[in-house]
């Protein structure tokens, strides 16, 4: 049934196709009939296990506001996985209808990495009320993802470019990160939307690796965002390293410079507790590099002590693992000490968030 002639109550839901077309021009194909160990049916019955978990979560958010309206909800396990409805999100470009099921491949393991995925309601089909509705998606999303293939959708002369050029406008004009890939068998030349493939960079590369770049690039704009957040002013971080490690502690401070952070240095000669002692330092790193590990396990040795002696006026402390990645394990954790890996922005964030708090406590 097409969109136009759902109930007004569900005019805002996604739905799920049970059918599919070969491109926009092609007749559509119901997906099957309910043979269940057909296994020519597979898609049939993964578009039918997308609409029953999506119709058990909103059975179940009718279900809480029911219950919170007659009495306050008794304490329960938060859910595992789901982000809350304004978490940041990975805007996920609607296709042309062959290329549905890699889209839906995409959107199921994002959802499955803990990942919000937009659109979540069904777009007015007017370009300008498609146009708002997607500038609101985006203003909760991190990442424009598109999915380029063979077939283009109609153009009309008020949809020039069609959906999926109109969508790329969108997100350009947003100024979001764009990702825009397709499968490495496709045969450009036979691209009939050229113009739109032309645009912009496309990643080459199995799908598999796609989506672990999807999640890895999200990480890494969540970082940033969290990055934004971190007033620098008047913290003050203790980076303690050997001299072998330099380099490292240049690429560290670059970091620190950019959040307005000040900080001191601590080399080998430096005794790590009279440093502390002898200034305010809302936060302590030890850096486990190019150094022997023995050192770098004596100085997360000394921060514990610092932990236990000063407790709540010892400063955050750290192990920022920086090159080379393959070395021997520092052999020591501690549940306060967290290990920082130096590739990883979004634990780097963490680290100054918590010592920005514990700045605001002294």
């Amino acid at each position: 049934m097409p969109y136009t002639r759902w109930p007004a109550a569900f005019h805002h839901l996604l739905g799920v196709q049970m059918y599919e077309q070969a491109n926009v021009d092609a007749p559509a194909n119901t997906l099957g009939t309910p043979l269940a160990h057909d296994p020519g049916e597979r898609l049939y019955w993964q578009r039918l296990d997308d609409l029953s978990r999506e119709l058990a979560k909103r059975l179940e958010q009718r279900k809480q506001a029911t219950e919170s309206v007659a009495a306050a909800p008794a304490p329960q396990e938060a859910p595992a996985s789901p982000p809350p409805p304004g978490a940041p999100a990975v805007f996920l470009a609607e296709t042309t209808p062959d290329l549905d099921e890699v889209r839906d491949t995409i959107r199921r393991y994002l959802q499955q990495a803990s990942l919000r995925v937009l659109p979540e309601t069904y777009y007015d089909r007017t370009p300008a009320a498609f146009r708002s509705a997607m500038e609101a998606d985006l203003a909760q999303s991190l990442l424009f993802v598109q999915v380029l293939g063979p077939y283009a959708g109609r153009k009309t002369s008020d949809l020039p470019k069609g959906y999926e050029g109109l969508q790329l406008d969108v997100a350009e004009a947003r100024g979001l990160p764009v990702l825009r890939w397709h499968v490495p068998e496709l045969e450009v030349a036979a691209v009939r939307d050229s113009e739109l493939l032309a645009r912009a960079p496309v990643m080459v590369m199995p799908l598999e690796e796609l989506m672990r770049e999807i999640v890895k690039a999200f990480a890494k704009q969540q970082a940033a965002q969290t990055m934004s957040t971190i007033e620098g002013d008047g913290v003050q971080v203790l980076v303690n390293a050997k001299s072998c490690d330099e380099q490292t502690v240049q690429t560290l401070l670059q970091v620190f410079d950019q959040q307005g952070i000040r900080y001191d240095t601590a080399d080998e000669s430096d005794n790590l507790e009279t440093l502390v002692e002898q200034d305010v330092f809302h936060g302590l790193m030890v850096v486990y590099g190019r150094c022997e590990q023995q050192w770098a396990k004596e100085q997360v040795r000394a921060c514990r002590q610092l932990l236990l002696r000063k407790k709540q006026q010892a400063p955050v402390c750290a192990v920022y693992l920086g090159p080379p990645d393959e070395k021997v394990p520092l052999g020591i954790k501690l549940p306060n000490v967290p290990h920082v890996p130096h590739h990883d922005l979004a634990a780097i964030a963490k680290f100054l968030l918590a010592v920005q708090a514990r700045m605001a406590q002294a």
